[in-house]
């Protein structure tokens, strides 16, 4: 079976028990947990053979095996109608099966996405070079050789030098390219990479615009870069130059964990 089959079929594993710890009295509740059991372990071991030997893998198998505090699938497939006094279910299905279950499938589009998109090597140059942006701005604004002004307070100043930095390696750059309507709304994002199917979106903190305020505004981006057709990944990059950001690593955690549909990288520059 092909990762775009896998794929697929994750999506109705993960739907099968949904109901289950509201129908524990169902006589026919035994038979559909066997038989998830065996359809689970089969797509589970289609899985492992394509999966290389690395950290893929491992993530993959955690999401299985789960640990003593955080169970994982194998906990819920054992025992799904097992009941806990404190917490009602023993392993309940949010979190120690449906959450898992989306968890194994981000692994499977993100080596979809390695394996079958060469953009996956664009996709590593863009992060590792804009990792570097704030350092290319800080030399801009301290040169003492140019006449050339730069002044960064608002995205409006953000954006033409992240467009500069883009066309400096890549041919087709669209800046605001059209997004199809999210809410009722038309949008664009920030900039196209369309050979790549790459976005680029760009952020730039100040105070109201913090944590809380730009991670809202990323998940929302997030859902309507999903309705664009050519759309294969997403890059944010958060200007912060005034240290605004107090938690980057769980922005970027949350939006991934959202996003399992869509391969997402997030740099801070700062």
């Amino acid at each position: 079976m092909t990762i775009e089959g896998l794929i697929e079929q994750s999506r109705a594993l993960e739907g099968v028990p949904a109901g289950w710890q509201s129908l524990v009295d169902d006589p026919s509740a035994a038979q559909e947990v066997e038989a998830l059991r065996d359809s689970y372990r089969t797509w589970y071991k289609s899985c492992l053979r394509i999966l290389p030997g690395d950290g893929t893998r491992a993530k993959f198998v955690g999401a299985y095996e789960g640990t003593t505090l955080f169970p994982g699938v194998r906990s819920f497939l054992a025992e799904p109608l097992r009941r806990n006094v404190l917490f009602k279910w023993q392993f309940s299905y949010e979190h120690c099966y449906r959450r898992r279950v989306a968890t194994q499938r981000e692994v499977l589009v993100a080596l979809d996405f390695a394996t079958m998109n060469p953009a996956v090597v664009v996709f590593d140059e863009l992060e590792a070079m804009l990792q570097n942006f704030a350092q290319f701005v800080r030399t801009m604004q301290m040169s003492k050789r140019s006449n050339i002004q730069v002044s960064v307070e608002t995205e409006f100043d953000l954006q033409p030098l992240v467009e500069a930095v883009l066309r400096l390696h890549y041919g087709d750059v669209r800046s605001e390219e059209y997004v199809p309507s999210y809410g009722g709304a038309n949008s664009r994002v920030d900039f196209y990479l369309r050979a790549h199917g790459i976005m680029v979106e760009t952020k730039m903190t100040r105070r109201g615009l913090r944590d809380k305020e730009i991670g809202d505004e990323l998940i929302i981006d997030m859902a309507r870069y999903r309705r664009h057709p050519d759309c294969r990944a997403v890059l944010a990059l958060i200007y912060d130059p005034d240290g605004w950001l107090t938690n980057p690593e769980g922005i970027e955690h949350d939006l991934r964990s959202g996003s399992q549909e869509l391969p997402l990288r997030v740099v801070v520059a700062r």
